[in-house]
């Protein structure tokens, strides 16, 4: 949608900075329009929300002889539970309605005064049901049902208005960062009411229902005078003579007409995305409405306790929803986005679903959860419908933004209403874990849906950016030898990390040499071994500026036969191995023209086999981001290394895990790794930039390392939780190691005269050892005066360094790439 911009109008000062952030230039008008729809919604969805955190309180009211003349309203708890269901039932089904219908209304007319009175008609109705019903003790199913049902439907108008005010005033570039957070209102809105009952509950749930109707009915005064609902609307109040001296542009600013209904449905991924929302709808639904009377039903804690537990979940959802929609600008596509975060969510709450019972680790898993779920609900109710109601389908003729939201949100709050009918009642028959395998079964449907629009999308991509790198059959080769020999290097070198405990329990038993043992104690073997560490990671990396998860699972199955067996196996691997790569391994396409000389072949283009002069040694250093990466990667490899050389001993040692079951389930660690390297470069090809997906993972690895520090002493979870921290540990560093480094090695600063891909890896890596082998020195020395938990929270520190050693080039990247998007609009 075009847009004005008012000269007197627009923010200055810190301007630069935030459009930067946010690829949009903002006047006052787009600040109230922003504050006021997202504080407006986040008042709907208070008053929404009072009534799942206040269910057993009204229960209990309900159940009591005296709540009626002729007794408790209900028979049983289960009869107003089920109840509490059908209000919710009802609530998403005249909800979905009124969605459908409100659509079309906010493309017809002026969504302000919509908004406004919906707002205002909203808190009567709410405070109605909640207020006045308990004043004067009239309770009545009826009546109760006619007022829940009759908010869903008077409540409808708000989203579909508010994204196409959203949409009027905010440009494409900048929607999925500014609608990203804003989608986050709704969860802000939880809070808000979770915080309001939680702190309001022992004078009487019926001042919950009256504090927050209170701010609806106030704050929609405020709406209905403050806020512009698009561009067109502030024209009318400027004069003619000042609107010709202040636009910035000369595009119309008329309203466009209206989209029929059903041509709407018609728009690319419109019903792809109505359906998807409606199977993940149910899911976020279930746990608004039922997540506080789960956890005082399901986990028995008190009331209070359980609502403001279930902030956390609204928490997860805020940051994803920031997130998620700033990584799909990157990205310039969201519903990989999306699909990524739906696979990761079933984990997610497979592991809610067995959580252990501790305020501490369900207010972290219900985050994450709140994170994966939450993200993608927000992305597709705000960025995605935003950007299917202005498709290029339309070509400027018609503005679809209101109806598109009302089919999809209507489509979806179908699906709510569903599950809020089911929830209860497989609850009785089930139990709470069907209903979270329910949950499960849900999010797949929903990525199921969103298949066909993945493959469109993706295809579109591969033919618009097709690469122009073609893989030949010395690629394949240069691939599979570098990879496999550097994997056996690697486990020849885990394969110490695993013995650790065989090799301490030989030398210090009385019989292992003839003069007795070899250390006085089992405390003065184990500092020697991280003598050896650290004098292995000095000389290795002495030997890089010269010039894994195999070897666990070998050392789990042959340890039982004597710890000489794992390095047998391996030293004989990686022996065979080296001739294989001296006789097959072509190290560049230069080596391939000697071998086919005075034959020019397909295979190797002629651009690239004239090998570069080298680059010196100090040259290198100064190339751009060397300096900082290296020492970035000097404080992350310290805590992958101590991961690397004493996991399987922190198993078996600070576990007391058998020392073949600790070996296997170090694997997980590594498995993470792996898993984070593959999906990380990818991502980061899309996003353009490798350096914000570092830091992103740098910053989430200091929360997955304290979840691991105060991980419960069980297979499953450590396996869990250490596959997680490997993602966000082992991600970051073998993209500095591998992506990172060979694009400074071939940084544009050589300006094609020289290559510098070993010196630079050399450089990096070598530095990033000398940190290890200071962390290997130091590791068994903390543990031994201070525990095993200083040392995890030793690791917390350094990786917040290696993050803060790399902003300075995040910096100077984003400012870069601002600068060309600059140059390409002009």
């Amino acid at each position: 949608m075009p847009r004005i911009q008012f000269r007197s109008d627009v923010i200055t000062g810190a301007d630069s900075l935030w459009t930067r952030l946010t690829g949009q230039k903002w006047s006052r008008h787009h600040v109230f329009v922003f504050i006021h729809t997202f504080m407006s919604y986040a008042m709907l969805h208070a008053t929404r929300k009072t009534l799942s955190t206040v269910k057993p309180s009204l229960i209990n009211t309900w159940m009591s002889n005296t709540s009626t003349p002729e007794g408790a309203l209900f028979p049983t708890k289960q009869a107003a539970a089920e109840f509490l269901g059908g209000l919710d039932t009802g609530f998403m089904i005249a909800y979905a309605i009124g969605l459908y219908i409100c659509g079309i209304l906010g493309d017809n007319y002026n969504p302000r005064r919509l908004l406004a009175a919906g707002m205002m008609t909203s808190s009567i109705v709410v405070l109605s049901f909640g207020y006045l019903t308990e004043t004067f003790h009239f309770y009545s199913p009826t009546l109760y049902a006619f007022l829940w049902i009759s908010n869903g439907f008077i409540q409808s108008v708000g989203w579909p208005v508010e994204v196409s005010i959203m949409g009027n005033w905010f440009g494409h570039n900048a929607r999925g960062a500014v609608m990203g957070a804003w989608s986050s209102c709704a969860s802000v809105g939880n809070i808000i009411g979770t915080l309001i009952t939680s702190h309001t509950l022992f004078l009487g749930y019926q001042y919950s229902f009256l504090i927050v109707c209170t701010l609806l009915f106030v704050y929609s005064f405020l709406v209905f005078f403050q806020l512009p609902s698009a561009p067109w609307e502030v024209n009318n109040e400027v004069p003619p003579e000042q609107m010709n001296e202040e636009l910035e542009n000369d595009e119309t600013t008329e309203r466009p007409p209206p989209i029929g209904f059903f041509r709407a449905w018609l728009l690319p991924g419109v019903i792809a995305y109505s359906l998807a929302y409606a199977c993940l709808k149910l899911v976020n639904y279930g746990f608004f409405f039922w997540l506080p009377f789960y956890l005082h039903s399901g986990l028995h804690w008190p009331e209070s306790y359980a609502d403001a537990l279930s902030t956390w979940y609204d928490v997860g959802g805020i940051v994803a929803a920031v997130i998620a929609g700033a990584c799909s600008d990157h990205m310039r596509s969201r519903t990989p986005v999306v699909f990524t975060m739906l696979i990761i969510s079933t984990f997610s709450l497979y592991i809610y679903a067995h959580s252990p019972e501790s305020y501490n680790w369900n207010a972290f898993l219900l985050m994450i959860a709140g994170f994966f779920i939450g993200g993608p609900a927000n992305m597709i109710s705000s960025s995605i419908t935003a950007d299917l109601g202005k498709c290029d389908q339309l070509r400027g003729n018609a503005e679809a933004l209101s109806t598109v939201t009302g089919i999809i949100d209507g489509t979806g709050s179908i699906g709510a209403a569903i599950g809020q009918w089911f929830i209860p009642s497989i609850q009785l028959w089930f139990g709470w874990d069907a209903v979270f395998y329910g949950f499960i079964v849900m999010i797949i449907c929903t990525a199921v849906c969103l298949v066909p629009v993945l493959w469109k999308e993706q295809k579109a991509r591969r033919t618009a950016h097709r690469s122009d790198e073609k893989w030949t059959r010395y690629h394949v080769r240069v691939f599979l030898h570098t990879f496999i020999g550097y994997v056996l290097l690697h486990a020849n070198r885990k394969t110490l990390s695993t013995v650790k405990p065989s090799l301490i329990t030989i030398w210090t038993d009385n019989s292992s040499t003839p003069n007795g043992p070899l250390f006085a104690s089992k405390q003065t073997a184990t500092e020697f071994l991280g003598a050896l560490d650290t004098g292995f990671m000095i000389t290795y990396a002495t030997g890089l500026y010269i010039c894994g998860a195999l070897a666990s699972l070998i050392a789990s199955q042959t340890v039982s036969f004597g710890y000489q067996y794992p390095f047998f196996i391996i030293c004989i691997a990686q022996f065979g191995y080296s001739i294989l790569t001296y006789f097959h391994l072509p190290s560049a396409p230069w080596e391939v023209e000697e071998l086919n000389v005075g034959r020019i072949t397909k295979e190797a283009p002629s651009e690239e086999r004239e090998r570069p002069p080298p680059l010196g040694f100090f040259r290198a250093w100064l190339l751009p981001g060397v300096i900082a990466f290296s020492i970035s990667y000097s404080c992350l490899k310290l805590v992958n290394d101590g991961f690397f050389f004493w996991l399987p001993f922190y198993l078996h040692n600070g576990l007391h895990w058998p020392e073949a079951f600790a070996d296997a389930l170090a694997i997980w660690y590594d498995v993470g790794g792996i898993i984070a390297s593959i999906a990380a470069g990818a991502l980061s090809d899309r996003m353009k930039s490798r350096t914000t997906l570092v830091f992103i993972m740098l910053l989430f690895s200091t929360v997955t390392l304290l979840a691991y520090c105060h991980s419960p002493e069980s297979y499953s979870w450590n396996a869990t939780i250490l596959l997680i921290v490997g993602i966000f540990i082992g991600g970051p560093l073998n993209m500095i190691a591998g992506c990172i480094t060979s694009d400074l090695g071939k940084s544009e600063a050589l300006q094609g005269n020289a290559e510098a891909l070993s010196t630079v890896s050399g450089i990096i890596d070598g530095t990033g050892s000398i940190g290890s082998a200071i962390g290997q020195w130091l590791i068994p020395l903390v543990h031994v005066w201070l525990g095993w938990n200083a040392i995890f929270y030793g690791f917390m520190i350094l990786v917040v360094c290696s993050a803060l050693c790399i902003s300075p080039v995040l910096w100077r990247e984003r400012k870069e790439h601002k600068l060309q998007k600059v140059a390409q609009r002009r």
